[in-house]
Parts: C-alpha cells; sequence; structure tokens
C-alpha cells in the first residue's frame, strides 16, 4: 500500500478574513469569488470539512480514507487511542477580530454533543464529541485576547472609567466568575450606556496605538457596529497578547481568548466545538459559555520552538493529540524521518521541498501537503529557504511554562 498520499486542504470563507494572504499561499484552490475573504485553509479529517486524499486518480476524504482503514493510516495505538485523526492543522489570516469565544474539554464535549442531538446546525454549540487545546505560531506579528487577568488588574481597570466604577466594585466583592457572568447576562441598553460612554472618553484621546486595550475596543465597536454587545467587555477582563512571528502560545480547553489581527497556522485537538460570548453573528448561547468556562487568571506564555536537528525546530505541548516541528532548510539540507508515532501531515510554507518514501519521490510546492500513514519512514530534501511544517500526534512531553502556572480566587 502506497504510505504517503497528496493531501488538498479546504478553504473557509468566514467573514473575518482577508482576501489575499491565503490565496496567494495556496493557489487556484483557495482562490476565492470575487471579494469573498478567505479565513482559514484547513488541512485535516473533521467530518465538517475534510480534505481530500490523493488516492491513485480519487480524491477521498480523509476521514472515509482513515474509517476504511484506521490502522493502516493512523497506526494501531493511535486508532486504538483516539478512534480519529485526533488533530487538526489550520492557517489563519485575520482581518478582523474573531469572537470572543472559549472550546470545552473532552466531557463537557461528550455531554454537549449528546444533549443536542438532531438540533440544527446553526444551533448548536456541539459539533462534535471532542475536546479542542489549541497551539497558535505566529507568521506576522500577531494580537490576541487570552485568558482572564488578575482580578486587580480587572477592578482597576474598570474603576478608570465613571461609566463602569460600580462594576469594579462589583467584581470586586462577587469574584471572577460572578463579576463576569454579571457583565455577559446584563441588558443590552446597558451595555450600550456603559461601553458607549467610555468609548466616548476614549475617543477623546490624543493617541491610541495597538498597546493598548481601549485601541481594540474601539476598533471591536466599530467592526460590529454596536456598543450593546457584552463581549466588548472582554477588553477589560481578558489578557491583551502580542506575539512576533515564530512565537507560540498554547491555549488549554475552558480558557477564554479571542484572535485580533494578522496571520497565524493552528494546531489544534480534531473538533470544531466554539462557545462565543459575542462580537460575531454565529450562534451565541451564553448560559453555555459562562458554564464551561474555567474562571482562573492566568499570564500569556509565550514561547519559542527548542531546536532539535539540523532543520528542526520543535513546539512541545501539553496535548497528547498533537505536536508541530517547523523544519527550516539551508543549503542542500535533508532529513531522514520516520512517522512512528503515528500519522503525519506536511505543510509547506514556503519554498519547495522533496520528499523521498522507497525509491518514490514525491515534491511539494509552496502551499502543498502531504498525508503520511504511521510507520512510514520518508527523508525531506529542501531548497535554501523552504520551511515545511510537520504535523504529528504528541508525545508525552514536558510543556512550556508559565500559562499554566495561574493563581485562582
Amino acid at each position: 500500500m502506497n504510505k504517503i498520499f497528496p493531501l488538498q486542504g479546504i478553504a473557509q470563507n468566514y467573514a473575518w478574513g482577508g482576501t489575499r494572504y491565503i490565496p496567494a499561499l495556496i493557489g487556484a484552490a483557495a482562490r476565492p469569488a470575487a471579494g469573498a475573504p478567505v479565513a482559514e485553509w484547513w488541512l485535516g479529517a473533521h467530518p465538517r470539512t475534510p480534505s481530500r486524499l490523493g488516492m491513485g486518480d480519487a480524491a477521498v476524504p480523509l476521514d472515509r480514507a482513515i474509517a476504511a482503514d484506521p490502522v493502516g493510516l493512523l497506526g494501531a495505538a493511535v486508532a486504538r487511542r483516539f478512534g480519529r485523526l485526533p488533530y487538526l492543522f489550520k492557517v489563519l489570516d485575520v482581518e478582523r477580530m474573531l469572537s470572543i469565544q472559549v472550546h470545552p474539554d473532552k466531557g463537557q464535549a461528550e455531554a454537549g454533543f449528546a444533549r443536542e442531538a438532531g438540533k440544527p446546525e446553526a444551533e448548536r454549540n456541539y459539533r462534535d464529541d471532542n475536546h479542542k487545546p489549541e497551539m497558535a505560531i505566529a507568521l506576522s506579528r500577531f494580537h490576541m485576547l487570552h485568558g482572564f487577568r488578575p482580578l486587580g488588574a480587572i477592578c482597576l481597570h474598570l474603576a478608570a472609567y465613571e461609566a463602569t466604577r460600580d462594576l469594579a466594585v462589583r467584581v470586586a466583592s462577587q469574584g471572577l466568575g460572578q463579576g463576569y457572568a454579571a457583565v455577559m447576562t446584563m441588558p443590552k441598553a446597558e451595555v450600550a450606556r456603559r461601553i458607549g460612554a467610555v468609548i466616548a472618553s476614549v475617543e477623546a484621546w490624543p493617541a491610541l496605538d495597538e498597546a493598548v486595550p481601549e485601541y481594540w475596543l474601539l476598533q471591536a465597536a466599530r467592526e460590529a457596529g454596536s456598543t450593546a454587545d457584552p463581549g466588548l467587555f472582554a477588553f477589560f477582563f481578558l489578557n491583551l497578547a502580542a506575539f512576533e512571528p515564530g512565537q507560540a502560545i498554547y491555549q488549554p480547553a475552558r480558557l477564554p481568548h479571542a484572535y485580533l489581527r494578522g496571520q497565524n497556522v493552528e494546531l489544534m485537538a480534531n473538533s470544531d466545538n466554539v462557545l462565543r460570548a459575542g462580537l460575531t453573528p454565529k450562534h451565541v448561547d451564553i448560559p453555555e459559555l459562562l458554564s464551561v468556562l474555567e474562571y482562573r487568571e492566568s499570564r500569556p506564555a509565550l514561547y519559542q520552538p527548542t531546536r532539535v536537528g539540523a532543520v528542526i525546530n520543535h513546539y512541545p505541548t501539553l496535548c497528547a493529540d498533537f505536536a508541530l516541528d517547523d523544519l527550516q532548510f539551508g543549503d542542500d539540507a535533508r532529513e531522514s524521518l520516520a512517522a512512528t508515532a503515528g500519522p503525519e501531515i506536511l505543510f509547506v510554507l514556503d519554498g519547495q521541498a522533496t520528499v523521498q518514501c522507497d525509491h518514490r519521490f514525491q515534491a511539494l510546492c509552496r502551499g502543498e501537503s502531504l498525508f503520511v500513514a504511521a510507520g512510514t519512514a520518508y527523508r525531506i530534501f529542501g531548497d535554501a529557504g523552504t520551511r515545511l511544517f510537520r504535523v504529528q500526534v504528541g508525545a508525552d512531553a514536558a510543556a512550556p511554562e508559565a500559562d499554566h502556572q495561574v493563581a485562582t480566587r
């Protein structure tokens, strides 16, 4: 049986995406209709949007190919543990802010998916029964909201404006969980009054830049066309983080976050479960979101990969579902690799590479990808300047510090 297969991803045309970055990276396969945004490029086997596996003259949905031969493609250990391709890889182009959101843990996803059986898809919070921890690696300067700020910082920020000063007292006395629930369930007219007054104050500032939450609050209100969305309170409650190309961040399940602007690659468990707090035309379920959130303070921890070979930069994670290598080639560089731990996806971000398996050679150009079956030994040759991502099943490796070193109140 062939062990290396061409893999064709799927574009997602969400309204927050750009119109140039992903089409320029992928080519005709991601070219949108005139003026349409291209927000994400998916490589994986999620049943909602599976990639296509090149098998002879056929293009087979990857989830169906795996269902037909789980041990052959995933390997016995991965098939037994996960029963599916455990990860989903994406390229994102964030031109407009995403919704404030959170993803469930495994138990919450299983219970929610069963509970919502029979509901129309547009009304569902749970599209599958899987958890959704994530890792993001910046391809450009990237801004996001990530986790709850320390309670004192939240209260100081709320107290800085007359319209929200009483909320600072309420949050300080009630604590993070009840305080956040209070603003998220506030009547829209009250949200509009409070946020509108804050924005009026901010618009009088002589200057604003991306380093302060008020800059993004103003941008979010303009993009939403309203000050009545309770999701706007996220700019008081969540950490603002900015990271540079090559830096990564890990987001466990139940942590609130939002992407604000930039390009990145994102690797996650194989799930499309998203609970939204606002700033979106999509389905919002505030009670369910509040029940999924973990109310703890955190500090965004940006980290760099570990160099483990001539061209390999390895990004560790806390999750057994996935891991990532960033391969960057110099002159006449090559690597001998083996997909022994499970299936792999190779994706070329820049340049071109050649993959050798036995006596077969497969050329890969920018924006192209391959699926490598478990247990396959192969070599990669890259031209100088080639950059390639290697997606793998995770190992029980030590995780980066700080994001999970939190104080609970």
